[in-house]
């Protein structure tokens, strides 16, 4: 059984919680919207400033998701509240970003720029060689960062690369003589 589900949900004052589609619980808040696509078989319970899951029947299968549910609406609510930031670190000789609009402009030693295109949902800021990402869902702001972390990966050998700031990089050793 899930230690995780059991547990209720606390909601902040300035969140606003919408469960009439049968499957589908909208929360909205200072920093964004979002939607929540549910399990039919996980129940949903709004009590004053409370959240609490039940389960509809037993099973293997629906106690994992019961635990699952609970923490995904969990970052939802921090998400929409306090928000989520993630810091890119470029590191490189002649390694730049810029951004324009909602592009990012990103010189990483190939003979063309790379611009990326930055959702909607994400903002970003680029002050010198370090990039701030900031989002109120978290699944999107990780999918960003490994996006832009995929241009230029890090190298091993020199520790030339995109990485996050909280990332430990072991460099190898190069060749003996």
């Amino acid at each position: 059984m899930s230690k995780i589900g059991r547990k209720s949900i606390k909601i902040p004052k300035n969140i606003k919680i919408d469960t009439k589609d049968r499957n589908i619980v909208k929360f909205e808040g200072p920093l964004g919207k979002a939607d929540f696509y549910k399990n039919e078989e996980i129940g949903v319970n709004i009590l004053k400033n409370e959240i609490s899951l039940y389960r509809k029947k037993k099973s293997k299968n629906v106690n994992s998701l019961w635990g699952l549910h609970r923490a995904l609406i969990k970052n939802i609510i921090e998400g929409i509240t306090l928000g989520y930031k993630k810091k890119l670190i470029i590191k490189g000789v002649g390694y730049k970003v810029y951004l324009k609009k909602n592009f990012l402009l990103i010189k990483m030693g190939y003979s063309h720029d790379i611009v990326y295109y930055v959702p909607k949902e994400v903002k970003v800021k680029c002050v010198g060689n370090e990039i701030d990402i900031i989002s109120h869902d978290k699944r999107i702001l990780g999918q960003v960062c490994h996006e832009i972390k995929n241009i230029r990966k890090i190298d091993v050998y020199k520790g030339k690369g995109i990485k996050l700031s909280n990332e430990k990089i072991i460099l190898k050793q190069g060749k003996k003589k």
